[in-house]
């Protein structure tokens, strides 16, 4: 294959080739709909968002983690309330909810980060 730099033609490396061709890779890996809310948070101490021990105590008793305390704070006033009884009482959550997005964005996670969030805790 062949790249152009600088208005020159070059040819490409086998490792460029290989790099170009997988950004054009789509995961056929389907995004589960719902996960549970003890895969939600097993993945983010996975992902070192949280600690074990915070997701441990968010699944047992509802006592959500400082990260998610922050995430709701920064929440306008008016949605905070809806967002914790979501985020502390919900015992599955849904991919295609409105706070999804929020909390990935939050998080710096883009809509296939927050995909791939969904299919990585599915497996848990």
């Amino acid at each position: 294959m062949i790249k152009v730099v600088d208005g020159v033609h070059v040819e490409m490396t086998d490792e460029e080739v290989a790099e170009f061709l997988a950004s054009f890779v789509v995961s056929r890996e389907p995004v589960p709909p719902v996960i549970s809310d003890r895969q939600f948070f097993q993945e983010l101490a996975v992902r070192k968002i949280i600690t074990e021990e915070q997701a441990l105590a968010a699944v047992m008793t509802g006592t959500m983690p400082p990260a998610i305390v922050g995430f709701i704070a920064a929440m306008p006033e008016d949605q905070r309330f809806s967002a914790n009884m979501l985020l502390s009482g919900a015992t599955t959550f849904e991919r295609t909810h409105s706070i999804t997005t929020v909390f990935g964005v939050m998080f710096g996670m883009d809509d296939a980060g927050i995909d791939q969030f969904w299919r990585d805790a599915f497996t848990l």
